[in-house]
């Protein structure tokens, strides 16, 4: 391969289909990891062949996202690579990531306002959707406050 060409990410998304984003230099894109199911370059070309509809099915239905350690991890790493470009503004943390019928919600803090002392910061709460594919498909402002504030949900005993 020349270095003109770009390598694809060797993951399978969850309709069974290789992902369509760039690796980096371990073979997976941001999104993916060794964790996930794998495009084997030669199954795309034996499928083709035998025109064989059913073992389709069964690799789709083998690549839904699992609840587990890395993949909150994976949703985590890629939230602090993404949001600060789409939203605009720096990730200051993310609090919160679940799973639900459609894929993951997560909830990030972002600083919208940097003040010193950095207790009257001016923080925004975001909810984030993200699909099983891994593609955020919408966000909204949840909430802001000062950095300082303690709210309902910080409990210092």
């Amino acid at each position: 391969m020349s270095d003109s060409e770009i390598q694809m990410c060797r993951a399978k998304t969850t309709d069974g289909e290789r992902c369509s984003r760039p690796a980096r230099e371990n073979g997976f894109c941001h999104q993916h990891d060794q964790n996930d199911p794998v495009v084997d370059e030669n199954e795309g070309q034996n499928e083709k062949q035998s025109g064989d509809d059913e073992s389709d099915q069964t690799a789709s239905s083998e690549n839904v996202l699992r609840i587990d350690e890395s993949g909150a991890s994976v949703i985590r790493k890629s939230l602090q690579e993404i949001i600060p470009d789409l939203i605009g503004r720096d990730l200051d943390a993310v609090i919160e990531i679940t799973d639900d019928e459609n894929g993951w919600q997560s909830v990030v803090e972002i600083i919208e306002r940097s003040a010193v002392p950095d207790t009257q910061d001016i923080i925004g709460k975001y909810e984030v959707h993200i699909n099983g594919d891994g593609s955020i498909t919408g966000y909204r402002r949840l909430e802001r406050y000062r950095r300082g504030d303690m709210g309902s949900d910080d409990s210092f005993e």
